[in-house]
């Protein structure tokens, strides 16, 4: 997914994060400033309070093993990383102990392989940046993660062209830690979309009935359906602790395009907002059906997903979506 500044999209020049939340980027001060007095204040912090989701399916146990087997080997045994996962830390502990982590596994991650590089040698460097990924995403640090990411693949790249027999490769754990990263990096994608929806729709909000401000609509929900792919290979665990934010998102998106109206002048394609909007209804009523876990806005949720549907039932019968 390419970088651009959450305000004029900008992707041609050097870009910033936002400090607090790590979310979202920008060219320019100014764009800083004009994104956060059209919604970023408001959005910004809830961002920072909360991940909206569980990095493992492993139990805690499974976790705790892999993370002793891994620094064991590597000379890092007194900076656990399991224990960033510990719920019962404050965010600041567990950032101080992330840290720790991440400065005493630099001389391993930064050294480069070679071409005699050993197995384990390879190995080791994914591993200590695995547990850097992990460090970044309960900080909400994205961005960095998505680059840890990249490289936690690169060093199991290296690892996959090495000599190594089968015991060491099931003794390392290694399916488990893939698994999980690619677990994480669905993750990373889905915040990562979600900051630059959530920065589109104050953007098209904002602007009057236009042709351009339809493109961008129908362009931003291009994108919601790319946040929504990556919510499946997260697995139930995602669904059962995301379900009011997944289906909310489908409803934000719903408003959206009725709310576009059906005057060709402004460029609207009505079968193609009536595919959207139905789409949509589908997908938020399916998730409700699917998922019986209870929260105390689901009832006011499927009253307004019974509107909305209402509403677009009306506006068939009326024509405005021919």
């Amino acid at each position: 997914m390419d970088a651009k500044c959450a305000t004029c999209l900008r992707g041609d020049c050097k870009l910033r994060r936002c400090a607090q939340c790590s979310l979202v980027q920008y060219c320019s001060k100014d764009c800083q400033k004009t994104h956060w007095k059209q919604g970023h204040k408001e959005s910004c912090k809830k961002n920072t309070d909360c991940v909206r989701v569980v990095l493992h399916e492993q139990t805690k146990a499974e976790v705790k093993a892999l993370s002793q087997h891994s620094l064991l080997a590597s000379g890092l045994k007194d900076n656990v990383p399991h224990q960033i996962f510990d719920k019962k830390l404050l965010p600041e502990e567990r950032h101080e102990k992330a840290v720790k982590f991440s400065n005493a596994s630099k001389k391993t991650r930064k050294k480069q392989p070679g071409d005699t590089a050993s197995a384990k040698d390879a190995w080791l460097r994914a591993v200590a940046t695995s547990g850097l990924v992990v460090s970044h995403i309960h900080d909400n640090e994205w961005l960095p993660a998505q680059k840890a990411l990249k490289d936690f693949f690169r060093f199991h790249e290296i690892f996959e062209g090495t000599v190594f027999t089968r015991q060491e490769h099931d003794c390392w754990q290694v399916d488990c830690y893939v698994n999980a990263m690619k677990k994480n990096g669905h993750m990373v994608t889905q915040q990562l979309l979600n900051a630059e929806n959530e920065a589109g729709r104050i953007r098209v909000d904002s602007m009057a009935a236009s042709p351009e401000k339809t493109e961008r609509a129908y362009l931003l929900v291009t994108n919601v359906e790319l946040e929504q792919e990556t919510y499946a290979p997260m697995g139930n665990v995602f669904m059962r602790a995301n379900l009011k934010f997944c289906v909310q998102v489908c409803i934000k998106t719903v408003v959206m395009l009725v709310n576009l109206g059906n005057s060709p002048a402004h460029g609207i394609d009505p079968p193609k907002s009536l595919h959207l909007i139905e789409k949509q209804l589908c997908s938020a009523l399916a998730l409700l059906a699917d998922n019986k876990k209870q929260y105390s806005e689901r009832r006011e949720q499927k009253k307004e997903l019974d509107r909305l549907q209402a509403e677009v039932n009306f506006r068939k019968i009326t024509g405005w979506f021919k």
